[in-house]
């Protein structure tokens, strides 16, 4: 459509206002990250954005005009033909997620009907995340069947199968064990090999130039093979692998918590080729599953607690962790709500009441804390950042670490001594992780130490080195648990009637962080009843030309355990009612009620007028008048999620400048960039620290 001309012949204003529509609509299209094609009442191509271009592989003047049906008769007699013609017949949305075989590609579509009588198409590659979801599904089953005592065969079978369906035709997975003298590989799994092929390998004796699988084996170190036909390692099987039509192989080491060679996990192919990278990861992340479920059978195996083991084992599975993290702290909210709602309405509830439903949060925030932190360890998403940390720095750290750890040390009456050397030490270290090392070593000292017991944080200088201790007067560690008590879910003490607090996480923690820094930590004890040692060795960073000045040291308590040392006292004062949120008008987004309804009574009880809302659309619709000075809003919402109620908030003139908050149980970094590109001006995670919501929204009214 031709703009209308004005009587000068010229386009009238309205007429340029609806190319400039058109011009920032093209612009829009163009830039998201989703496929976009439009089509007429006649399934004809009207336009499709860069994104459908790459998708298609066909350029949109190739396709420009061109019947729908005609372009792609692959779609016919699909479920895709189907529902497109479904929404264009009833002119209703439908949304699918599918496997398109000709692109081999997994796709999430919508499908609008458009104001022309036409549709509207977005579409992204889903295929990635259906593979990730394909390979937890099988690392899960795998440890189910473990935990429910399955054969190791059974097991690790599901693991070969679950390769060669993430890597795709013609791959063939094979999976073997080293014998306990650690001479010879045993078949183990390989679902899809000839089985005279398999036997032929059974006690394969391992050697360097014994095939990918023996040279892995005997030198720890992954093979690839990509021509068995010319590669010297194959020379002794080569005819067996022509016998049975395999041209190429690459073989990984499977190594226990230890480094010690399990066995191998190979994929051999057809043909002459390297490994896929997609293959490559694949195997890496199930080869630390793989060596879990053979090292807790072995385990098991010596101790005749096969059940117990396998049971252990399943608990490994960290790839849930986040989502578990985000599922608990969804009722987390309103419990916490419900805590300041208690103090601020002063109701006659007994304060050991109060203070039970306190620690039960604060111990329930831990463990979320604790089992995202693990998950973003174990699958590589900590980055460290790192600067000079000076004797001033370290005590700042130390002093910090002590905050965190204030309630376990408070709560069992424990004396706290702190000794940091006057000499000058250097680190090149990250502060906020040095700070979770010392604070985790506290914990585990507070909890495994009897009320009113002593514990020791040093700090000093050896063998070029610094060494940071925290020792206690707990109850010990067995000898044959300290080599242990780093593995993840380890527990220390198993003694019948002792409740543990975590979940084994704390001390994993530790290992992983102090490795990334290039150190190193153990564990001493002189036994059960006799205390323990935790030992941090973090490499010195060369000293600067002008030494710091000695900082003052932390606080140091000698007290006895009936009385409160300084350093560990904290105040609980009961919250009153305050104006101090008064002309503040908040809208709250969040399909949990309770979430939202408890939020919404303390914020009111802090002078704030407060409207709630429990849906996206219906915040949409009240907003167009409501105009707030603040908007909270859940991100994981049904129907439409809360970065699209961003997103639509946004494009609303009157609502350009009101601040919006993301108020959400997904923490990640990936979520906070999300957010920001949604539109947020702030990301909080609940349970939302109410005071720091205050000040928040306090400096957002000042400006």
């Amino acid at each position: 459509m031709s703009p209308s001309p004005s009587a000068s012949g010229q386009p009238s204003a309205r007429g340029w206002r609806a190319l400039e529509l058109r011009a920032e609509t093209t612009d829009v299209l163009e830039s998201i990250d989703e496929a976009f094609v439009g089509l007429d009442a006649d399934w004809r191509f009207t336009y499709l954005n860069a994104q459908a271009e790459r998708i298609y592989g066909i350029r949109r003047e190739d396709l420009a005009g061109r019947v729908f049906w005609e372009a792609f008769p692959q779609v016919l007699g699909t479920v895709f033909e189907r529902e497109y013609r479904r929404a264009m017949k009833d002119r209703v949305a439908v949304r699918l997620e599918e496997f398109y075989k000709p692109f081999g590609r997994w796709f999430e579509i919508s499908v609008c009907p458009a104001a022309s009588g036409g549709l509207a198409f977005y579409f992204r590659d889903i295929s990635r995340r259906k593979q990730a979801q394909a390979l937890v599904e099988g690392q899960k089953q795998a440890l189910e069947l473990a935990l429910h005592g399955a054969p190791l065969e059974r097991v690790l079978e599901i693991l070969a199968r679950t390769v060669e369906t993430q890597s795709g035709d013609g791959v063939l997975a094979s999976i073997l064990l080293l014998d306990a003298a650690g001479r010879r590989l045993c078949h183990a799994a390989a679902p899809s090999l000839p089985e005279a092929y398999n036997r032929a390998l059974h006690g394969l004796e391992i050697g360097p130039g014994v095939g990918s699988c023996g040279t892995a084996a005997a030198t720890g170190l992954t093979v690839v093979v990509s021509d068995i036909a010319t590669d010297p390692l194959w020379a002794e099987f080569r005819g067996l692998a022509r016998e049975h039509g395999l041209a190429a192989c690459w073989a990984a080491p499977i190594l226990s918590s230890e480094g010690q060679v399990l066995g191998t996990f190979a994929l051999y192919y057809r043909e002459a080729r390297q490994p896929a990278a997609r293959d490559r990861e694949v195997v890496e992340l199930l080869l630390g599953t793989a060596a879990i479920v053979i090292e807790r059978q072995i385990e098991a195996r010596e101790r005749r607690q096969a059940e117990e083991q396998l049971r252990e084992a399943d608990r490994r599975k960290d790839e849930f962790l986040a989502t578990l993290a985000h599922e608990l702290r969804n009722p987390l909210a309103p419990i916490r709500n419900s805590l300041h709602l208690l103090r601020l309405e002063g109701g006659g509830t007994d304060p050991r009441v109060q203070q039970m439903l306190e620690r039960q949060v604060h111990h329930l925030i831990r463990l979320v804390d604790d089992l995202l932190e693990i998950s973003r360890v174990t699958r590589g998403k900590i980055e460290l950042c790192r600067e000079q940390i000076d004797l001033a720095a370290l005590a700042a750290v130390v002093q910090s670490a002590i905050e965190t750890s204030r309630p376990l040390l408070e709560g069992g009456g424990h004396r706290l001594a702190v000794s940091l050397p006057p000499e000058p030490l250097i680190l090149d270290a990250d502060p906020v992780r040095l700070t979770q090392v010392l604070a985790n070593l506290l914990n585990n000292a507070a909890k495994f130490t009897a009320a009113g017991g002593q514990i020791w944080l040093t700090a000093r200088r050896a063998q070029g080195q610094v060494e940071l201790a925290v020792r206690d007067t707990g109850i010990g560690i067995a000898p044959d648990m300290l080599p242990r008590v780093f593995d993840l879910f380890s527990q220390v003490d198993r003694t019948p009637g002792r409740t543990q607090e975590g979940l084994g996480i704390g001390l994993t923690l530790v290992r992983s962080l102090v490795e990334m820094h290039g150190g190193s930590v153990e564990a001493h004890s002189a036994g059960p009843g006799r205390g323990s040692e935790f030992v941090v060795r973090l490499p010195l960073a060369p000293i600067p030309a002008a030494p710091p000045e000695t900082p003052e040291l932390p606080e140091t308590s000698e007290a006895p355990a009936a009385e409160a040392a300084p350093v560990l006292m904290a105040s609980h004062e009961p919250e009153e009612a305050h104006p101090g949120l008064a002309a503040r008008r908040i809208a709250l987004i969040d399909d949990n009620r309770d979430a939202a309804d408890t939020l919404g009574l303390l914020l009111e009880l802090r002078g704030a007028e407060v409207r709630a809302f429990y849906d996206g659309p219906a915040a949409l619709a009240a907003l167009e008048t409501y105009l707030p000075t603040a908007v909270l809003l859940d991100i994981g919402m049904p129907h439409m999620d809360g970065y699209e109620v961003a997103r639509r908030i946004r494009r609303q003139p009157r609502l350009q400048g009101v601040p919006l908050i993301a108020l959400t149980g997904w923490g990640q970094e990936e979520d906070r960039r999300r957010a920001r590109e949604a539109g947020f001006d702030h990301h909080l995670v609940k349970p939302v620290d109410l005071d720091a919501l205050e000040a928040l929204l306090a400096a957002l009214e000042a400006g």
